[in-house]
C-alpha cells in the first residue's frame, strides 16, 4: 500500500501520513480495492476513528465485485463517496446496488475521443438510476500504456505530453450536450494538467507547511528550498559565526563540513564566506530544492562565491 506515495506497512502509517498534511479527506483507489475487502474497511473505520467522522472518504472501483453485503457494510462504516468506473454491464448491477444501499454514487471515467454517442448514452442511464455525478477524466498516458494507446492511433498533445489530443474536445462537447439534456445529475470535466498543476501542488503545500524547518521555506510548487554550505575542510567556526549573525534557527549544522541554512540570509552568508579567505576555496555554495515527502534534492544550483 502506498499513501501520498510513501509505501505503507501497517494501517497506522496511513494516520501518519494523512495527520502530516492536515489532511480532511481520503481517497482509496487501487488496482481494485474490492479485492481486499476486509482491509478495505478496517483502513475507513481506522480514517473515521482517528480524524473524525467528518474526514470524507470516496473509494474508487469498478463495482464488478460489489455484493449487497459490500454496500451495507461501506455504509455502516461510514464511507462518503463511492465513485464507478463502467467497465462492463456488471458495473452498471454495482451501481444499482450501492444506490438501494444508500451510497452517494458517482461515476468517474476516462474520455476516450470521438466516443460522443456512447458517453450520451451512458450519462442517460446514469441519471435515470439516480446516480449524483459524472466526473469526466482527460484521457492519459503513461509508460505502461503508451504503445497501446498508439496502436490505436492516438496522440499526444503539444502542451500535455501525457494526455491524448481529442479527449478534451470530446469532453466539452459532452459538457454542452449535457447542459441541454439532463436535469439531475451533475457533470465535472477534469483536465489532466490540473492532476499535476493543481491537486498535487496543493498536497505538497499543505505537507511542506507542516514538515518545513524554520530554516527552510515554501516555494510555489510546494517544495523545501534552502541554502547549503559543504567544504572539503573544517569549516566550523565559520559556522558557528553564520550562527550568530543569522540565528541559530535559520542553520543546520550537520558537521563541520556540511550545512543548511535559510535562503533568505544568503546575501549575508556569502559575505561571511568570502572574510573566510583561507578556506574560501574550499566551500561550495547551492541553492537546493527538496521533495517535502521524499526528501530527494530535485534541483540543485551552485552559486558563485
Amino acid at each position: 500500500m502506498f499513501a501520498n506515495e510513501v509505501q505503507v506497512r501497517d494501517l497506522d502509517e496511513i494516520i501518519k501520513q494523512a495527520m502530516l498534511m492536515d489532511a480532511r479527506g481520503t481517497g482509496i483507489t487501487g488496482g481494485e480495492p474490492l479485492l481486499v475487502f476486509s482491509i478495505l474497511i478496517k483502513i475507513i473505520k481506522l480514517l473515521k476513528s482517528k480524524l473524525g467522522s467528518e474526514h470524507h472518504i470516496h473509494l474508487y472501483t469498478n463495482g464488478e465485485l460489489l455484493s449487497r453485503n459490500h454496500a451495507i457494510l461501506l455504509k455502516e462504516c461510514g464511507l462518503d463517496e463511492l465513485r464507478i468506473h463502467i467497465t462492463s454491464e456488471r458495473s452498471w448491477k454495482g451501481v444499482e446496488i450501492a444506490i438501494n444501499a444508500g451510497l452517494l454514487v458517482g461515476i468517474e471515467i476516462p474520455v476516450i475521443p470521438n466516443q460522443l454517442d456512447y458517453y450520451k448514452r451512458l450519462i442517460l442511464r446514469a441519471e435515470s438510476l439516480g446516480v449524483k455525478f459524472i466526473n469526466l477524466n482527460e484521457l492519459e498516458v503513461s509508460e505502461s500504456n503508451y504503445m497501446a494507446m498508439k496502436l490505436r492511433g492516438y496522440d499526444v498533445k503539444d502542451d500535455v505530453p501525457y494526455a491524448v489530443k481529442g479527449s478534451e474536445r470530446t469532453a466539452v462537447e459532452l459538457l454542452k450536450w449535457a447542459k441541454e439534456n439532463t436535469k439531475r445529475i451533475t457533470i465535472h470535466y477534469c483536465p489532466a494538467k490540473v492532476k499535476d498543476a493543481i491537486q498535487l501542488k496543493s498536497r505538497l503545500k499543505r505537507i511542506a507547511n507542516k514538515v518545513a524547518k524554520p530554516y527552510e521555506i515554501v516555494d510555489e510548487d510546494g517544495l523545501l528550498v534552502k541554502c547549503v554550505i559543504s567544504s572539503e575542510g573544517n569549516m566550523l567556526p565559520l559556522l558557528r559565526l553564520i550562527s550568530e549573525k543569522v540565528g541559530k534557527s535559520k542553520i543546520h549544522i550537520v558537521s563541520g563540513r556540511y550545512a543548511e541554512v535559510s535562503i533568505a540570509h544568503l546575501d549575508e552568508v556569502i559575505k561571511l564566506i568570502k572574510r573566510s579567505t583561507d578556506i574560501k576555496r574550499k566551500i561550495k555554495l547551492y541553492v537546493v530544492r527538496e521533495h517535502p515527502i521524499t526528501h530527494l534534492i530535485l534541483e540543485k544550483i551552485p552559486l558563485d562565491i
